[in-house]
């Protein structure tokens, strides 16, 4: 979970509501790719893409399909699109909505999954 300090909180705009709309973010998140959804699950277990630390999915093959890559530019499309509305609906940004939704679908990928780690490379998650 973010922790965010209540001086960060009134020094950068971010809502105390942020964090609801987030999480309802990141529901919505996966029923509104339900198109792509069997998609973006397979290429998950096959470990062609996994979840990224701003919000967004990443291909962790080096020589995706033109397929593969067209999945992660439609899910991309549509996380950033939903992010937009929370944002401003809660007058956060983009890219703070972006980043809890993304500790979420970080926290919540299955075992065995591509996560994004600190240092940028991709891990499988236990």
């Amino acid at each position: 979970m973010m922790i965010i300090s209540n001086e960060r909180r009134r020094n950068s705009g971010w809502q105390p509501t942020v964090w609801v709309l987030a999480m309802a973010c990141s529901m919505f998140l996966l029923a509104a790719t339900a198109s792509s959804a069997g998609e973006l699950d397979a290429a998950r277990d096959a470990g062609v893409v996994g979840e990224r630390r701003n919000g967004y999915i990443g291909l962790v093959v080096e020589n995706p399909t033109e397929e593969q890559a067209a999945l992660v530019k439609r899910v991309n499309t549509a996380r950033r699109a939903q992010y937009r509305k929370v944002a401003d609906k809660s007058g956060a940004t983009v890219e703070q909505v972006a980043a809890s939704a993304a500790e979420r679908l970080i926290r919540e990928a299955k075992s065995g999954n591509y996560v994004q780690g600190a240092d940028d490379g991709w891990v499988r998650k236990p």
